[in-house]
């Protein structure tokens, strides 16, 4: 079993990082692989160049994609992503969106010829035989009602059906945490067990997380 975790977040104090350090802790628990990618961290560009704008077009040709002219940590991420299990993506919302750097991780790293192969004009397989599971973990102030009856639950609905659903993974979860900032500190440290639990079990199920899991 291998996992990969690719988080994005400024403060190293926020509740993201705490669900990091909970993630990488119940992995060495039960002496499971783990790579992180920490976008921030690490600096990760999350601009398309022009280069890899043509790279793009050219994945669909016979010649296929130059690697050489792609983001060598998007090739790393992308490569580590496609040995492993599972997928998990940890990042707030804001704005009712992703921030830049992880919306740049989908654009860079979710790339033909890199991430997955058009089967046919709309039809797309990911490369790998061996991902099988995305896991997409959340925080945000907003309420969890309104983020779902207003703006329709759009990270999760364009993440499992606009992204991971189209290149064939089946095993897709979200787990997020609404009005954060109303959240109590023992609220929140329930919430960090529940990350702990879920990556402790042995299969792979949707967790009636509060306030919101699908």
């Amino acid at each position: 079993m291998k996992r990969t975790l690719v988080c994005c977040h400024p403060y190293d104090k926020s509740l993201n990082t705490a669900i990091k350090s909970a993630i990488i802790d119940v992995h060495k628990k039960n002496d499971v692989k783990l790579k992180v990618f920490d976008l921030y961290e690490s600096q990760f560009n999350p601009v398309m160049s022009q280069k890899e704008l043509q790279e793009f077009s050219r994945a669909r040709t016979k010649e296929g994609i130059n690697i050489e002219n792609l983001d060598p940590m998007a090739v790393e991420m992308a490569q580590e992503i496609n040995e492993s299990d599972e997928l998990i993506l940890l990042f707030p919302i804001w704005w009712e969106l992703m921030p830049a750097q992880m919306k740049g991780f989908i654009d860079k790293v979710i790339f033909p010829g890199l991430f997955y192969s058009n089967v046919s004009e709309f039809k797309m397989k990911s490369v790998s035989d061996k991902l099988k599971k995305v896991t997409v973990i959340t925080t945000m102030n907003t309420p969890n009602i309104l983020y779902r009856i207003m703006y329709g639950s759009s990270i999760n609905f364009a993440l499992k059906y606009g992204t991971f659903r189209k290149l064939g993974v089946k095993t897709y979860r979200w787990m997020n945490l609404s009005s954060v900032k109303f959240k109590s500190q023992n609220k929140l440290q329930k919430y960090l067990n529940q990350i702990e639990k879920a990556f402790q079990a042995t299969h792979h199920r949707d967790l009636a997380l509060t306030p919101t899991a699908s």
